[in-house]
C-alpha cells in the first residue's frame, strides 16, 4: 500500500509516467518493490523521486516548493483593468492574481477617463499575498450634461470646481449666476 499526502492538496500524481490522480492519493494494487513517483502542480516545482516498497504499507509527505506568489491589487477609485508584464489580466480592481513568478514584474493599472498607473515591482519570497495600492489620477472629464455653448455665459471666469460626498457639482466663479 502506498499513501501519498502533499501541500497543498490536489496535486497531480504519476506513477512510473502514468497520471493516477490527485493528493491525498491512496493505491493498495502496487506489486513492484520501487516505483517512480512524480508530483506535479502548476506554479510549484516538480518533485520526481524513486521510492521503495518493502512490501509493508509505505506513507510519504511531500510538500512542493512554490514558484512565486499571489497579488493583490487596488486603486482609487476601484474598477480598473489590471495588466501585468504587459499582458491583460483580465481582472479588475480590487482583485488578487494567484501565483505571480518570483522576481521582477510591471503592473499597469487602467481605468477610462483616468490616467494610467504604472509600477515595477519585484515578487519575492513570501507566504502571504503582496499587495500594490494604485492611486489614479483624473485625466479626462467625463461628459455628463451640456450647459449650453459659447454663447451662454454661464460662468465668468471659473476660479475652482468641487464636488462634495452626495454628488453636488459647485463652480465658484463671478457671475450672478450659481450653478449646483
Amino acid at each position: 500500500t502506498l499513501r501519498i499526502d502533499t501541500d497543498p492538496n490536489e496535486v497531480v500524481i504519476k506513477i512510473d509516467g502514468e497520471v493516477k490522480g490527485r493528493s491525498p492519493y491512496l493505491d493498495s494494487t502496487i506489486q513492484v518493490p520501487r516505483v517512480t513517483l512524480e508530483i506535479e502542480k502548476e506554479g510549484y516545482k516538480p518533485i520526481k523521486e524513486i521510492v521503495p516498497l518493502k512490501g509493508t504499507p509505505t506513507s510519504l509527505v511531500r510538500t512542493l516548493e512554490s514558484l512565486g506568489r499571489a497579488v493583490r491589487v487596488s486603486s482609487n477609485p476601484p474598477g480598473a483593468s489590471v495588466f501585468l508584464d504587459g499582458r491583460d489580466s483580465g481582472k479588475v480592481t480590487d482583485c488578487e492574481i494567484p501565483l505571480v513568478p518570483y522576481g521582477p514584474h510591471t503592473l499597469k493599472v487602467k481605468k477610462e477617463y483616468y490616467a494610467d498607473y504604472e509600477e515595477s515591482f519585484v515578487v519575492s519570497e513570501g507566504n502571504d499575498p503582496l499587495s500594490k495600492s494604485a492611486l489614479l489620477t483624473v485625466k479626462d472629464y467625463a461628459p455628463v450634461r451640456s450647459w449650453g455653448g459659447p454663447d451662454k455665459k454661464l460662468t465668468i471666469s471659473p476660479k475652482a470646481l468641487a464636488l462634495d460626498k452626495s454628488g453636488n457639482f459647485y463652480v465658484a466663479d463671478e457671475s450672478s449666476i450659481k450653478l449646483q
